[in-house]
């Protein structure tokens, strides 16, 4: 009953946004992707979407009243990127570091700094151990650095 609307989602939350807002994180307000679709699906369609759902291809976040929709897996999106920023931020492992990952982030991408450092790209750490980098010449670090991609609770998230 739902395939055909979870084939024009998938697309939008794992290729192109159409313009709609992505957090950091890859989720989308739910509102403003329903706005962009225009059909007569509301939010409960989309949580019967998500449940039903046998590749569990989606995963659904109430931050407040506001419902938030991102893809699992199939991302083509390039990777962590600086934006308008000099460096890109990052939170240590190190438990003396006095900045960690800020509440409002859901998803934790573990890099190889190792293997991008020998491909040129180089990393610092801030004086409040926050790490930083350029990113390559496009600002950004790509995926094929990610060690492992999960959520706060735990669960894997694939990129492939």
């Amino acid at each position: 009953m739902y395939e055909a609307l979870s084939r024009r989602i998938i697309v939008i939350l794992r290729h192109d946004t159409k313009g709609i807002r992505m957090t950091h994180d890859g989720f989308v307000n739910v509102c403003d992707l329903l706005q962009y679709l225009q059909g007569n699906w509301d939010e409960n369609d989309i949580r019967k979407m998500v449940q039903h759902d046998r590749k569990q291809r989606y995963a659904l976040w109430q931050d407040g009243k506001t419902l938030k929709i991102r893809a699992t897996n199939g991302h083509t999106l390039p990777g962590l990127s600086r934006k308008n920023r000099t460096h890109i931020h990052m939170a240590s492992h190190d438990p003396s570091c006095k900045s960690g990952i800020p509440p409002d982030r859901n998803i934790i991408i573990e890099v190889d700094i190792n293997k991008a450092q020998k491909d040129g790209i180089q990393f610092f750490e801030s004086e409040n151990g926050i790490i930083l980098s350029p990113g390559n010449h496009e600002g950004v670090i790509a995926k094929k650095y990610f060690k492992k991609v999960y959520t706060r609770q735990g669960t894997e998230i694939s990129l492939d």
